[in-house]
């Protein structure tokens, strides 16, 4: 199994947002690439994201990302809202909710 599986399983890492788009990706302009939408509301690509890594890297580029509910710490918290099925905004710091889980499957040991 390779990391990039292990920190996308069950629950490893969430893709944690700093700003939560209102918009939903049905309501978001289709484009030629599936995976890409356009919003007329801030005249953004919003890239969909299929795991944690691929978000990140993307939130490191200051990219609007859309995830699968799955993949996002705020759907915990939204488990009913029909509308959290996607994710859809700009990420907080990839580097640190990619770190906790990195840690959380490397737990540090002072042997």
């Amino acid at each position: 199994m390779t990391e990039r599986s292990l920190l996308n399983c069950g629950g490893s890492a969430r893709v944690e947002f700093a700003f939560r788009c209102p918009v939903g990706w049905a309501n978001l302009t289709p484009t030629d690439n599936p995976r890409q939408r356009h919003c007329t509301q801030c005249a953004r690509t919003v890239f969909l994201c299929v795991d944690v890594i691929e978000a990140g890297i993307r939130a490191d580029q200051g990219e609007c990302i859309a995830v699968p509910a799955d993949l996002a710490e705020a759907a915990r918290e939204e488990a009913g809202d029909s509308r959290a099925r996607i994710i859809i905004g700009m990420a907080g710091k990839p580097s640190e909710w990619l770190l906790r889980a990195w840690e959380r499957l490397h737990p540090f040991t002072d042997e």
